[in-house]
């Protein structure tokens, strides 16, 4: 009997997976991954104002560009997990893509609320583009108005999807999961987990074995 391969296409968020900061979360993914079956994983996406490949400033719609066309070359089964920034990308991209390219599945960690998003770079613009330098990406005044609410693009689903978070998450709080859980629940096509207790924003190769494991449990499928 022929097994069909499945790939796993990572979209990651807005801190760039090249940076020392993160090389060990997505070490963990291709780890998982394995666990899980996949004999293919992508993990080499790189957004437009990430700045291990150019000098631009982050936007959605740049990022959505880059990112169909990366999955319009794809044949086959694939799934699709995003973290933070990546999941404006998945959901918007779900949105666009013709029947025959969807993912199988979406699984999304930690997808931050708008309002959050204006407060980070609207209100406190100048400080957090800072910090955002440091974590490999440029982010300017055009960030905010490229992004739609992962709020609304959710509810409008039709692939299977995954979406949760941990528990010490400052970017998608527990309340906010349980939010995203209360509006899409018309959408049978959409599963809101509880968040993994004890896990923060970033789940890495050093995290506790538990929690890896509850992590791994969560969001894959």
């Amino acid at each position: 009997m022929n097994i069909p391969s499945r790939t796993l296409v990572v979209f990651p968020g807005a801190g760039d997976p090249a940076s020392p900061l993160y090389q060990s979360v997505y070490l963990l993914l291709e780890q998982l991954a394995k666990d899980h079956g996949y004999s293919e994983m992508s993990t080499d996406v790189r957004w437009p104002g990430h700045l291990s490949v150019n000098n631009l400033s982050l936007t959605l719609g740049a990022s959505v560009d880059l990112a169909m066309k990366r999955l319009s070359l794809l044949d086959g089964h694939y799934d699709l997990l995003a973290r933070s920034f990546g999941c404006f990308v998945a959901l918007k991209c779900e949105n666009m893509l013709p029947p025959t390219n969807k993912p199988s599945h979406i699984m999304l960690w930690g997808p931050p609320p708008f309002w959050l998003v204006w407060q980070m770079f609207i209100r406190d613009l100048a400080e957090n583009a800072s910090i955002a330098r440091d974590k490999g990406v440029q982010i300017g005044e055009d960030f905010f108005p490229s992004i739609e609410p992962v709020e609304s693009l959710l509810q409008n689903v039709t692939t299977p999807t995954i979406v949760t978070s941990g528990s010490l998450d400052p970017y998608c709080s527990p309340s906010f999961l349980g939010y995203l859980k209360n509006i899409v629940m018309a959408n049978e096509k959409v599963i809101v987990r509880e968040p993994i207790k004890g896990a923060k924003h970033e789940v890495a190769m050093d995290s506790d074995p538990e929690l890896i494991n509850a992590y791994s449990n969560a969001l894959f499928v």
